[in-house]
């Protein structure tokens, strides 16, 4: 399991990138709906939201909790060891840096 943060900016293409390594094809509506759910979380309160991916090459579950008072997600993530190190990856950078897609 990762447990780790992200900039709530980035949420959207965490989960984009997430899809990818599990092979997971996110309708567009189900983000908006993830993220709204997200907004409302609370990781203080233990209020999380939790999502399982059936990918088609790996199953992940995540939870998710907005840490108020932030700009930050907290993040759970349990997936197969395999996949461990291309998701830490992922989060450093979604960490280090603010994400944006090209218009």
């Amino acid at each position: 399991m990762i447990a780790n943060w992200i900039y709530e900016e980035n949420l959207q293409p965490f989960l984009e990138i997430l899809g990818l390594i599990i092979d997971y094809q996110f309708d567009p509506a189900e983000i908006v709906l993830i993220q709204a759910d997200v907004r409302e979380s609370d990781g203080d309160a233990d209020c999380w939201f939790e999502y399982q991916m059936p990918g088609v090459r790996y199953s992940c579950h995540i939870r998710l909790a907005h840490d108020l008072g932030t700009h930050v997600i907290q993040l759970q993530i349990d997936l197969p060891a395999l996949a461990n190190d291309q998701v830490a990856v992922v989060v450093h950078i979604l960490q280090t840096y603010h994400i944006r897609p090209i218009k």
